[in-house]
């Protein structure tokens, strides 16, 4: 009978110790892009907003904001870093001019990484189409 309650307890524990991997401190920021969709369209020269809430419930770190296009053998490349944020709440609200050669075509995309306090992370893309 003892060594059944002993197996009972250690079974209990290893249970209730057992890591919940849902647990949102170990998950990284949570990121939604607001603008630009996949939708948008927007004509070579135009002003691209990017709106963006990243949220972590231990502190946004850092963020960084890749864009880049396929319209040439070589993308066209535009980083944007935010260091040091140090907030539960981070909102982007930047923007960047999507030029492309007159009579061409191009997908633009549009990656948003973030990090946490505790190292972890996230990263949510949005790719558009830029025409002339």
């Amino acid at each position: 009978m003892r060594l059944a309650t002993t197996f009972l307890i250690l079974t209990f524990l290893i249970i209730a110790c057992k890591k919940d991997e849902s647990d949102p401190a170990e998950n990284g920021p949570t990121i939604n892009i607001i603008s630009p969709t996949s939708q948008d369209m927007p004509a070579t020269g135009s002003i691209v907003e990017i709106n963006t809430a990243i949220t972590d419930d231990d502190e946004v770190h850092d963020v960084t904001i890749n864009i880049t296009s396929d319209y040439s053998a070589d993308p066209a490349s535009i980083e944007i870093i935010f260091d040091h944020i140090h907030n539960t709440v981070f909102n982007v609200d930047t923007s960047f001019i999507a030029e492309i050669p007159s009579g061409s075509m191009a997908n633009y995309t549009i990656q948003i990484s973030a990090e946490d306090m505790s190292g972890n992370t996230n990263s949510e893309s949005v790719t558009f189409h830029v025409m002339d």
